[in-house]
């Protein structure tokens, strides 16, 4: 499906969450925005092609459907990555202890 919709391009790989790697979340949430109509038509076929059986399946449309969803997703998305880089910044053996706080700052100030 993804392939078809995108000139013959291999889809990005869905990354499965974890609850001990939250990390991953933000790359997990950016890919779902990535391929959103993909998915959506996806799991629209295999719920038509199921005969309405696949209960997993008319659950994910109905989550594609609601465009709130996205809205959810895309608000997430800046928030995780902005999380996902202080984290990072944090795990570095010699960081600045001075630009760590200020970002941390920032952080939450944008928050």
């Amino acid at each position: 499906m993804y392939q078809l919709i995108n000139a013959g391009k291999q889809p990005p790989k869905l990354i499965q969450l974890s609850s001990t790697r939250w990390l991953a979340w933000s790359e997990t949430v950016s890919t779902n925005i990535v391929q959103w109509q993909e998915l959506k038509q996806h799991f629209q076929l295999a719920a038509k092609s199921q005969d309405n059986k696949c209960y997993t399946a008319r659950m994910l449309v109905q989550m594609y459907e609601d465009d709130s969803n996205l809205l959810h997703l895309l608000f997430l998305d800046k928030i995780l990555k902005n999380i996902t880089n202080l984290n990072l910044a944090f795990q570095q053996t010699n960081a600045d202890i001075t630009k760590l706080y200020t970002d941390l700052h920032m952080l939450l100030i944008q928050s």
